[in-house]
């Protein structure tokens, strides 16, 4: 089985740890003859180890918009980045979930205001607040996106050791990344 806990795109899930947990708590698995059946979800006590992808929220800003700007034909530049910026504020800002995310004494000192998609930057900031506290004391690896275009290989076969797996002779490690 392979689990995955991607960005989830829809913020109702990120105020509750659990529901979170639950889009999160999901896997692929290939039965005979290579069948593949999407999504089985597995309990959260079966996990013993995690693996966290970090990036940094600009960069994960930025490569939101450059998907953005390729799917939509906009220049790909700061003019481009800032009226998207926009849009994603105004997208998101009246959302219940992000009302109240943004309403928590703790979070209201960190509101600035002018502060380009800080929408996006208060959804990754829970998106990673929750994967801590679902993580607590399972063996985690905490590789950085960034690690793979200093050491491709060697990032990936850290990764590969940590799951014990060996690397498949013959079989290119590609990168991984934006255009």
């Amino acid at each position: 089985d392979s689990g995955f806990c991607p960005r989830i795109p829809f913020i109702r899930s990120l105020l509750d740890t659990g529901r979170f947990l639950t889009e999160c708590a999901r896997g692929d698995i290939y039965l005979p003859p290579r069948t593949r059946r999407w999504n089985k979800v597995y309990w959260h006590k079966q996990v013993r180890k995690v693996l966290v992808l970090v990036r940094n929220p600009m960069e994960l800003v930025a490569s939101r918009f450059l998907v953005y700007a390729k799917v939509n034909g906009i220049r790909k530049a700061r003019a481009g980045l800032l009226p998207y910026c926009e849009m994603i504020d105004n997208m998101y800002k009246d959302i219940k979930e992000v009302k109240q995310m943004t309403s928590m004494a703790r979070m209201k000192r960190y509101l600035v205001p002018g502060i380009p998609c800080w929408t996006e930057f208060f959804r990754i900031y829970h998106w990673y607040a929750n994967v801590w506290s679902i993580v607590g004391r399972k063996e985690t690896l905490v590789t950085y996106y960034e690690d793979f275009t200093d050491d491709l290989e060697g990032t990936a076969l850290d990764i590969l050791n940590y799951a014990g797996l060996e690397r498949v002779e013959g079989k290119e490690i590609r990168p991984i990344g934006d255009e």
